[in-house]
């Protein structure tokens, strides 16, 4: 009985997968392009949700007029300064170009900053930091926004002086205004100095400082001293009432 070899079984393949086509030029371009308006897509997302989203533009003009509104208070501006304001005091005497240049060239306005803005509505609010000579201020500045964009509510604080010691003899005066015949004055920010009319008479205290608008201040007692030039002539005056 004769032995016959069984053939070896073939050795199992896959079947083989037919050949990939090049991918032809126009499909290159679409995919090129595809990613083009891919990444548009996302910068337009990305600027809508800032620099495009709504009330963008009432931030940025809000930001613009708390900064021009320091600005010319640094620039001595007095007339750019008060139109950047919905109201206007009727009394601008302590309002005047020449009165703002005497404050800054004491102690200028600088390093203005606006750190931060916001509205609601037809309101809006500006924080600001700057300095009033060495001084640092960190202030809100209330906004309304009206037919002529967004402005101060006021540019102004008033400082109450009608409790104030020598103020009905006339003698008491800012920036070289007698404020004896009135009984508030509306004043810029700044640090102003109180004056007293006669020659033999000082203030201790003589600094008032307005450090923003929209403030109501009432100033402490002042407190008076005599210079001494004033002691021999008071003296004599006494001693010739007591002789009378």
């Amino acid at each position: 009985m004769s032995l016959q070899a069984e053939a070896a079984p073939e050795a199992l393949s896959s079947p083989s997968s037919p050949d990939q086509p090049a991918a032809s030029p126009s499909q290159l371009w679409l995919g090129v392009i595809a990613g083009v308006v891919g990444v548009g897509l996302l910068i337009a997302v990305v600027l809508w949700g800032t620099v495009f989203s709504p009330g963008h533009d009432d931030l940025e003009a809000i930001e613009d007029t708390a900064r021009d509104y320091l600005t010319a208070l640094a620039d001595g501006d007095a007339e750019r300064a008060l139109s950047l304001a919905v109201t206007v005091p009727a009394d601008d005497r302590w309002l005047t170009a020449e009165g703002l240049a005497e404050l800054i060239a004491a102690h200028p306005v600088t390093d203005i900053s606006v750190a931060e803005t916001s509205y609601e509505g037809s309101g809006g609010q500006a924080v600001v930091d700057y300095r009033l000579g060495d001084r640092e201020v960190n202030a809100r500045l209330d906004l309304t926004q009206s037919d002529s964009g967004w402005l101060l509510n006021q540019a102004t604080s008033q400082v109450v002086i009608r409790d104030l010691a020598g103020r009905t003899s006339g003698q008491l005066s800012l920036l070289g205004q007698s404020v004896a015949t009135t009984e508030a004055v509306d004043l810029f920010p700044g640090i102003y100095q109180w004056g007293f009319n006669h020659p033999w008479v000082y203030i201790n205290n003589p600094e008032l400082v307005v450090p923003q608008p929209e403030q109501v201040i009432e100033p402490e007692p002042l407190n008076y001293g005599l210079v001494d030039e004033a002691q021999p002539t008071l003296q004599q005056a006494a001693q010739a009432t007591l002789d009378a």
